[in-house]
């Protein structure tokens, strides 16, 4: 008996949609409500309807049948058309708006949090080294020429490890820049398509690679080797 009626108001609802789903094709068109799909407005509009028409339904039989179960159905079938109404009044008819709200609150968190570890680092920073300026002067740190954290009485020359790394910066260019350019002009002018396809990838993976590791690697098999060679 109650399938007619439940027949009746999917046809409605799916009337509802045709319509609402035409009435948002300007819309999309024109670029407005952009957030808002056809497909989505359509649903929404449907389903309003739908409720509608049940909550209709459910309060004509609560008035023919009462009881217990036909109250909790009509009670929560008018809740669920209050809420689409209200969301109607307030004009929310993007689906996708709530989420995307939720999206925009955890990409605003996160980058509050990356400002914030960057601010920390940078204080706590600062704070150690104006601590070790207060009892190191900034020209003895500056020009001495002794690194002796652990000695005593301790040094903290840096002038040294300055020199050594221009020193090592220097023959790593050395070496780099013909072997670079080289391996550059033989890829682009002379290697032909199938071993280009091989070498270019095998070059991007090992710049990929960070220079810690490579240097961590050389400390661990190629100082000994050199320092074996010295000896």
């Amino acid at each position: 008996m109650i399938l007619a009626p439940v027949a009746a108001l999917l046809c409605v609802a799916g009337l509802a949609y045709l319509l609402a789903r035409q009435n948002a094709a300007p819309l999309a068109v024109a670029g407005l409500a952009r957030r808002t799909t056809q497909r989505d407005h359509g649903l929404f509009t449907s389903t309003i309807a739908f409720l509608a028409g049940f909550s209709s339904l459910v309060a004509i039989l609560a008035l023919i049948a009462p009881g217990p179960i036909v109250t909790t159905i009509a009670t929560v079938t008018v809740a669920a058309l209050a809420g689409g109404i209200a969301m109607i009044a307030a004009k929310r008819l993007q689906p996708r708006a709530g989420f995307e709200r939720i999206v925009e609150v955890l990409l605003i968190v996160a980058s509050t949090v990356a400002v914030l570890t960057t601010a920390g680092i940078f204080a706590s920073v600062a704070l150690e080294s104006w601590l070790f300026f207060h009892e190191v002067g900034v020209v003895q740190f500056l020009f001495s020429l002794k690194w002796a954290p652990t000695g005593t009485p301790a040094s903290f020359g840096i002038l040294p490890l300055v020199v050594g790394t221009l020193l090592i910066t220097f023959i790593a260019v050395m070496v780099a820049t013909p072997l670079g350019l080289m391996a550059a002009i033989y890829l682009a002018e002379y290697a032909g398509p199938r071993r280009r396809a091989i070498l270019k990838p095998a070059l991007e993976m090992l710049a990929g690679i960070p220079t810690v590791v490579l240097g961590f690697f050389a400390a661990l098999s190629a100082a000994p080797a050199i320092r074996a060679l010295g000896n």
